[in-house]
């Protein structure tokens, strides 16, 4: 077997998100302290995210001359996709906070609970999908867009 370079790392990607969430299945059933349980939650969504686009990028990874070895130019390209990935999602999902806030505060929805549950699932799923559309990864983008309101 003839395993070089990104496929040696990509197998190390993908296990990550699922240590955060073995330990939140047990907490669960331990009843831990609830402020204990949001952290660890936020950061196993981070992780799921950083796991996404890690991966991504490792699977981009490509040496242009020979494949069998480490290219610079190919790694700094790969991090610039990550970093390009991980800043446009936090961007997007900054300004689609600012959109979602200014729209729920200066309108009169609070008078339509209806139209306001609609609203507010409209604009998450929305906000999700132009995230993807965009090439960038929903989660950090909703991550982003959580904290923002």
């Amino acid at each position: 077997m003839d395993v070089h370079g990104p496929q040696c790392l990509e197998p190390d990607s993908t296990p990550l998100p699922f240590l955060s969430m073995t330990v939140l299945a047990i907490f669960h059933e331990l009843h831990v302290d609830p402020d204990l349980y949001t952290l660890l939650f936020g950061e196993s969504v981070l992780n799921d995210a950083v796991a996404i686009v890690l991966t991504y990028s490792i699977s981009i990874y490509s040496p242009k001359e020979n494949p069998n070895t480490f290219d610079t130019a190919a790694f700094f390209q790969s991090v610039g996709n990550f970093l390009g990935i991980f800043a446009g999602s936090f961007a997007m999902g900054s300004a689609y906070a600012v959109v979602t806030a200014l729209l729920t505060k200066f309108t009169k929805l609070r008078e339509f609970p209806m139209l306001e549950t609609g609203l507010f699932f409209l604009l998450s799923w929305s906000a999700f999908l132009s995230a993807e559309a965009a090439g960038l990864t929903g989660q950090c983008f909703m991550l982003q867009c959580e904290q923002g309101l």
